[in-house]
């Protein structure tokens, strides 16, 4: 699943009301809304424009890796306003807004990785030892491109884990609650037959919710090698930077 795929998922699971998503416990859970802080997260950085491509190829070597870390800098800062979006967003019930936190970040991200595209093709025309500089920005993108993926695929299950707690919380106000019923029929009744079909179904959730966590622990491990890969690849570059500078 790629990251548009991923994300499309996500804002349609989103959008679902509670008991769609949270199963029969969530339906009376009174969550505050966080709208306000829904615009903060969509508020875009500035564009950073290249110059144009007469005045590109009259740059410096050194300056020309200045700007592709300068892309790559911004794309740092944006990965961390998105995250800070959505962790607002799994503070609320139903996350209005969230087709509009993912459309501004991944605009951005286009415009980004569109830039350095830019920057790889003018390192590939200057030839020589700039080639093989080329095919490392080119790994970075290559690189960014999954790690987006990843994100996208732990958002998708994050909302999930974040959904079975609102259930866990719920199924314990209505056990309470239904203890508290109980407690005003008879012995002889047929409770005990009622309960054992919620009790299959809370089995049920509580085995997804384990499978679920199990696999936020293999995404989180994912996106870490590819976060240790991708500064491997900014060390190679900004040494060569150095280099250029001295």
């Amino acid at each position: 699943m790629d990251a548009a795929a991923a994300y499309a998922l996500l804002a349609e699971r989103m959008s679902k009301p509670h008991e769609e998503n949270c199963s029969h416990c969530v339906e009376n859970v009174d969550l505050q809304s966080v709208t306000a802080h829904h615009r903060d997260a969509l508020t875009c950085q500035p564009t950073i424009p290249l110059p144009p491509k007469a005045e590109l190829e009259a740059l410096s070597d050194a300056r020309l890796l200045q700007l592709l870390l300068q892309q790559q800098e911004r794309r740092t800062n944006e990965y961390r306003r998105f995250e800070e979006g959505f962790t607002r967003f799994l503070q609320v019930a139903e996350a209005e807004g969230y087709q509009g936190l993912v459309a501004a970040t991944t605009a951005i991200f286009a415009d980004i990785s569109k830039t350095i595209n830019v920057l790889e093709e003018e390192f590939r025309r200057r030839g020589g030892p700039f080639t093989a500089l080329a095919g490392t920005a080119r790994r970075l993108q290559e690189l960014e491109g999954q790690k987006l993926t990843v994100t996208a695929q732990l958002h998708i299950v994050r909302h999930g884990v974040a959904v079975d707690q609102i259930r866990t919380r719920a199924c314990a106000h209505a056990d309470e609650a239904a203890d508290a019923d109980d407690a005003h029929v008879d012995e002889g009744g047929d409770g005990a037959q009622r309960e054992e079909p919620k009790t299959q179904l809370r089995m049920r959730e509580a085995t997804a919710a384990r499978l679920r966590i199990e696999e936020l622990e293999e995404l989180r491990a994912k996106l870490a090698a590819l976060v240790e890969q991708i500064n491997e690849v900014l060390d190679e570059l900004r040494c060569e930077l150095a280099d250029l500078e001295s």
